[in-house]
């Protein structure tokens, strides 16, 4: 019985930290998405020529 819900422990605790890590990378994906949008919109407003990029 003891082990039973030792297990099922584990499991919410494993199941938790994916939970937190998948959490954590769409947050780091979201500051990509925001940080490219970014460098496009000064793209286009300060640098109409694609050549005058600096890359």
């Amino acid at each position: 019985m003891f082990a039973r819900l030792l297990r099922a422990s584990n499991i919410e605790h494993r199941t938790s930290s994916i939970e937190h890590r998948t959490s954590s990378i769409e947050h780091r994906a979201s500051n990509i998405e925001h940080r490219a949008s970014s460098i496009e919109h000064r793209a286009s407003g300060t640098n109409p020529a694609p050549s005058a990029l600096p890359y």
